[in-house]
């Protein structure tokens, strides 16, 4: 199916079929065409990316950053003398954040050796 990749049928031996074919997941390039109203193909494309902090493709063993995954799926309906394709992409955004609880250690941190360093004077 869509995003893992390969082929998903409805209807199989009946009058009309509905198959969608998926590719994997992907941070590359995909591409996917559909049937225009005046029947011809439109090619519609998408880029995937890992980004670190500050959206620098080079930051991203740092903590944050985004990551947008995409794959594309051609669907096709076929049967009772009719036969078309259609396409789709999709994607998915995973925004990555420290965890709270990381900041709150090295404050408390600060604080205490703020606070040993102030005792002994």
């Amino acid at each position: 199916g869509s995003g893992v990749g390969g082929l998903f049928t409805i209807g199989s031996g009946s009058s009309i079929t509905i198959s969608v074919i998926g590719a994997p997941y992907t941070i590359g390039t995909v591409a996917a065409a559909a049937r225009t109203a005046n029947g011809g193909i439109e090619v519609t494309t998408a880029m995937g990316y890992a980004r670190g902090p500050g959206s620098l493709s080079s930051s991203t063993a740092r903590t944050g950053g985004v990551l947008q995954i995409v794959t594309s799926s051609r669907i096709q309906v076929s049967g009772s003398g009719n036969a078309d394709i259609g396409g789709a992409i999709s994607r998915i955004v995973v925004v990555l954040l420290p965890e709270p609880g990381l900041l709150t250690l090295f404050l408390s941190g600060a604080a205490t050796l703020v606070l040993l360093g102030w005792r002994r004077r």
